[in-house]
């Protein structure tokens, strides 16, 4: 890649990378020497590999063309358990690393909502190896490049934007609960719960709740999305059958979605005192999930049909 063909940025480095997968964590040596001689896997070249077990490299070069430090490389995903990017010069080094499994907010090199790195090309062409490991889930690592100012000025406007949005998101359900209160209307308070959940999940899926609500926790931000979810299809049921009076027009399709609530604190419930069986089967739970607020969904279709034929 030729930094000064795309300095505006970002640019789209995949397509100039290669993508390989282990199944064994593995030191960057071992690995750079398994690419050399061709014994490992590729994966697809692309950004978003599915649910995954494996440990993924992605491998590229750089040709030096601008001062030292003008660029930003970003990860734009902020909930990859362990990240680790290296560069050769006499030898590989590791020059920046993160993630939110066993790592605090501050324990990164370079502290950001999502995994962003200077680089630091010194040579004519540089090698890199990334490291991603995401294994029991979903697998992603859009991977951009920017050129250092572009990408600061990028940050400040999507800051504003973002904080004017969730200012408006969070002002609005604060007022739905207070006039919930006052006027003892259930509904009301229970809209104005799902909406900050909302708030929350988007909030998180963004990488800024790690950052700013529990950035001293090593291990919460890595299950924080799963949990949310749950609480947002616990608080969309109790709304639906209150806003629709399903008790009253739609008994039967009441019933269901309240075992689908009984299953859902169940599985809640599982992860508070039966976490190491949660790691291990997080992918069966993940698809469970799933499945329930797909089920929850067609049962509110299905409810409004009824109570209002």
């Amino acid at each position: 890649v030729q930094l000064e063909q795309h300095s505006s940025g970002p640019f789209n480095l995949i397509p100039f990378s290669e993508i390989y997968r282990t199944t064994d964590a593995l030191d960057v040596q071992e690995v750079a020497s398994k690419i050399v001689r061709g014994e490992l896997q590729k994966a697809i070249n692309t950004a978003s590999q599915g649910f995954s077990k494996d440990y993924y490299w992605i491998a590229f070069i750089l040709s030096k063309s601008d001062p030292i430090g003008r660029y930003i490389l970003e990860i734009d995903n902020p909930h990859i358990d362990e990240i680790a990017l290296y560069q050769f010069k006499e030898k590989w080094e590791k020059i920046g690393f993160g993630g939110d499994r066993g790592r605090t907010f501050q324990d990164r090199s370079y502290l950001n909502r999502r995994y962003v790195f200077p680089l630091r090309a010194e040579q004519e062409k540089t090698n890199y190896l990334i490291m991603i490991d995401k294994r029991n889930a979903s697998v992603s690592f859009p991977l951009n490049l920017w050129e250092s100012k572009r990408f600061s000025e990028h940050e400040s406007k999507l800051n504003l934007i973002y904080g004017i949005y969730f200012g408006i998101l969070v002002f609005v359900s604060v007022v739905s609960i207070l006039f919930g209160l006052v006027m003892r209307q259930r509904v009301l308070l229970l809209y104005g719960a799902y909406a900050l959940a909302m708030v929350l999940y988007q909030f998180t899926a963004l990488g800024f709740s790690y950052q700013f609500l529990y950035p001293n926790s090593a291990t919460f931000n890595n299950y924080s999305r799963l949990v949310l979810i749950v609480l947002i299809a616990v608080l969309s049921i109790l709304f639906t059958r209150a806003f629709l009076d399903l008790d009253k027009h739609a008994p039967k399709t009441s019933t269901a979605l309240k075992i689908i609530n009984y299953l859902l604190l169940a599985l809640f419930a599982s992860w508070l005192f039966f976490f190491d069986l949660f790691t291990i089967y997080t992918i069966w739970i993940i698809n469970a999930i799933y499945v329930l607020v797909i089920c929850i969904f067609l049962l509110s279709l299905l409810g409004i049909k009824v109570a209002y034929p």
